[in-house]
């Protein structure tokens, strides 16, 4: 499947490597790597992530339907992936920039399991075979500044924690287990889902039995 952006206004802004990849054949397209993911989180250049040509012709073209179906894919998020209900206004309390899109049991990230879920990404980045791309939905909004909705320090520190204790911990019988994970959150303007709070994932490694354990889906 391919998409020019002049068959129809897109769905979220295009960003440069968007538009470089659409241009590209999936035969010319080289997968990142799990030393170029590295790379790119330590160098904060969340821009460079890219999908398979194909499979962003194909997300476009889906958020398109999905919007045109549910309004948003925020809703198609909460009513067919995470079945979570809408917010209540009682419940629904503004953090440094955001508001949290679904009922919360509890204002700490990750303190009810209830208030969180993790899925494997619909429509992930494209990387090599062996690397597997998370998300972690919140109903619970992390502290964040204002100007562009990068993380505060205390919000870094309760998803490294969650992390380690979550993901990396479970993998320690493959050893190197702190090589075998990375997390990121999107700034404000790369999120193409910014209502409903969430950050990525990728996993080297992992076997279905433990990606089921985590997300509940076979």
């Amino acid at each position: 499947m391919t998409y020019t952006p002049s068959e129809e206004p897109p769905p979220f802004p295009l960003t440069a490597v968007d538009l470089a990849t659409l241009a590209q054949t999936d035969e010319e397209f080289i997968p990142h790597t799990w030393e170029e993911l590295k790379d790119i989180l330590a160098a904060n250049d969340l821009a460079a992530f890219r999908r398979k040509p194909s499979q962003l012709a194909r997300y476009i073209k889906w958020t398109v339907a999905i919007k045109a179906e549910y309004g948003s894919t925020l809703e198609y998020l909460r009513q067919k992936r995470l079945r979570w209900a809408p917010p209540t206004d009682s419940k629904v309390t503004p953090s440094a920039s955001s508001l949290s899109m679904a009922t919360f049991r509890n204002p700490v990230p990750f303190a009810d399991p209830s208030d969180y879920k993790i899925l494997v990404n619909d429509w992930p980045y494209g990387t090599t075979p062996d690397i597997t791309h998370l998300v972690v939905w919140l109903k619970t909004p992390f502290r964040v500044y204002p100007t562009d909705g990068s993380l505060t320090p205390e919000s870094r520190c309760e998803i490294e924690s969650f992390v380690r204790k979550t993901f990396v911990r479970r993998l320690e019988h493959l050893g190197e287990a702190d090589d075998r994970v990375l997390w990121f959150k999107n700034t404000t303007d790369l999120q193409s889902v910014r209502a409903l709070e969430h950050f990525h994932l990728f996993v080297r490694g992992v076997d279905p039995g433990i990606l089921m354990e985590w997300t509940g889906e076979a």
